[in-house]
């Protein structure tokens, strides 16, 4: 089943990041407390020094102040160091992590984000490990330095703290009016992300069809309406922003005017009014920059947000209890599947039993679910109700490093890898030359692979670049049975094979048999279903025939409803 809540990871994270805060508050405690050292020194200089003609205290002061700036910045580095370590941390702590659970993700539900989780992973290690979050934490100040132009002056201070009020709405306001479209614009955004992907991993299909035009037309329109919608955003905030930068400077210039008319008026000093400008200036300018980072901020927040939700949906409850390796017998118990993003049901109350060493193939009209099934037989996806039991235990619990090493798998679309040959058939682990050379045989690839520049250091370009799609297969093929797995699952394994790799399948599955090895095979070829034990047939969402071959023909054979010519071709073959 899938989790409910996130990883322990992300806790980890949070954990983490609680440190980061109280850490960055305790240098920007002493950061800001040096900071006062600034005016402090301008009251001593204007109040004592300028009257008493002393250049021994301006030395002295002087000599204090630097110091104090030298620290200041000496603890700025740290803040800095502190914030980059952090960053740093997080990335190796979730990249490989997030990178796993975005696999998972594609395949529970079709959708590729793989690119955007590293954008996302990026966007918030940028934002921590920046300065951007520093004026959060110094606005906390803001009330303090206030207070301390009060204590020069009420009026000053008055002027400080409308200033600071009003800065501080207009930072609501910026949240307020582009919250909506910067989440309408980062969602789309992801989704022309996924599409651009969706079209290179087709990129034969687009050209061979003249369709690329059309894509891209379609393409650069939803790209403009997201741009619409980014620059609504960034047109307000631009507005608010400037607006902010006139409010304050007008501020500074009301604080200044005020100050000289208290210095004539006698109320307050010349170091008084200097000083109430410096503390002003430090109140307001983390309110300010608040406003121009908020949008990284929400940017961050919504990149976590995304990362915790694919963790949701992409974490099975496995067992950290190491497994025996796993003998072949599957139980499925009213097994259930509704399609993602609520598209139907695809099959429900399936309940059959496959012992080990069994060979069973699955038939059925296009769309039923075969491949489906055998994602969920391999605990690849979770199915909705139901469920798939290997040796009594849910097979989606099992670990699933664990449990690979022992399934052998080769899917409708032939998947390999950058790498060599050899490192695609062991599966990229270290392999054994020896058992990487029986698999080969087993597929009937090993001549071939011999006649290759390189043999098995032949390298294999993305998607299989440099090979056929007859030769993809059968490594494919050797791939599934690297080191004798006891359960093998082909969905259409032979579909591009010609006569003398469909030989060698034959061959294979022959010796999968003889080893006791559960086969399971999604089958639309007759001489395929020659070698099976039993038959699965599916249609109209249900299991409608489970049972041995020849029983589960006879009765197909026997309904003019089903047209099945394949199974036909083979029945007839049969009784030859």
């Amino acid at each position: 089943m899938v989790s409910s809540v996130p990883s322990s990871i992300f806790k980890v994270v949070k954990n983490k990041l609680v440190v980061l805060i109280w850490s960055l508050m305790f240098f920007s405690f002493f950061i800001n407390l040096l900071v006062l050292s600034i005016p402090l020194y301008m009251l001593q200089v204007y109040n004592r020094v300028i009257s008493s003609y002393s250049t021994d205290t301006l030395v002295l002061l002087t000599i204090i102040v630097i110091s104090a700036m030298f620290t200041m910045a000496l603890l700025d580095i740290a803040r800095a160091k502190v914030s980059q370590s952090f960053g740093n941390w997080m990335e190796a702590k979730i990249s490989v992590f997030m990178l796993r659970r975005s696999i998972q993700f594609q395949a529970y539900t079709g959708k590729g984000y793989t690119s955007q989780v590293l954008k996302d992973i990026q966007t918030i290690k940028a934002f921590l490990s920046s300065q951007a979050p520093y004026p959060l934490l110094d606005a906390m100040w803001t009330p303090i330095f206030i207070a301390f132009v009060y204590l020069l002056h009420p009026m000053l201070g008055h002027i400080s703290l409308a200033g600071s009020l009003i800065l501080f709405g207009l930072g609501l306001l910026n949240e307020v009016v582009t919250r909506t479209s910067l989440r309408e614009a980062e969602v789309q955004s992801v989704s022309h992300i996924s599409q651009a992907e969706i079209a290179t991993q087709n990129a034969n299909s687009i050209l061979a069809m003249g369709m690329m035009n059309d894509f891209l037309e379609k393409w650069f329109q939803g790209v403009s309406s997201t741009k619409k919608s980014e620059e609504s955003s960034l047109d307000k905030s631009i507005y608010l922003t400037n607006f902010s930068k006139f409010i304050r400077g007008s501020l500074q210039i009301a604080l200044l005017a005020g100050g000289a008319w208290l210095v004539i008026s006698h109320e307050i000093t010349a170091g008084a009014m200097i000083a109430s400008s410096i503390l002003m200036s430090r109140a307001l300018s983390p309110m300010e920059q608040a406003i121009t980072t908020w949008r990284n901020a929400v940017s961050t927040h919504n990149a976590f947000s995304r990362l915790k939700e694919i963790d949701l949906r992409a974490t099975m409850a496995e067992t950290d209890m190491p497994l025996p390796p796993p003998k072949g017998n599957f139980e499925l118990k009213n097994l259930a599947y509704h399609l993602p993003e609520n598209a139907g049901l695809l099959f429900s109350q399936i309940t059959i039993s496959i012992p080990q060493g069994t060979s069973v193939g699955v038939i059925g009209p296009s769309g039923t679910g075969k491949s489906t099934l055998a994602r969920l037989l391999l605990g690849i996806i979770p199915p909705t109700a139901g469920k798939v039991t290997l040796d009594g235990m849910e097979v989606s619990a099992w670990p699933s490093e664990d449990l690979g090493e022992h399934i052998g798998y080769l899917a409708q679309e032939v998947e390999l890898f950058p790498g060599s040959i050899r490192q695609n058939i062991s599966r990229f682990k270290e392999e054994d030359p020896s058992k990487v050379i029986e698999a080969a045989k087993l597929a009937g690839c090993h001549e071939l692979i011999l006649k290759k520049n390189g043999g098995y250091d032949f390298s294999i370009g993305v998607n299989g670049r440099g090979l056929s799609g007859g030769e993809r297969q059968r490594i494919a093929l050797a791939r599934a049975v690297y080191g004798q797995p006891s359960v093998v699952i082909f969905d259409e394994a032979n579909a591009n094979l010609d006569g003398e790799g469909e030989s060698a399948y034959q061959r294979l599955i022959a010796h999968l048999k003889a080893k006791e090895t559960t086969v399971i095979i999604i089958a639309h070829n007759a001489s395929t279903l020659r070698q099976m034990d039993r038959l699965l047939y599916l249609s109209d969402g249900k299991a409608q025939l489970y049972g041995p071959r020849e029983e589960v023909l006879k009765r197909l054979m026997g309904n003019d409803n089903i047209e099945i010519p394949r199974v036909r071709d083979e029945r007839a073959t049969a009784h030859r």
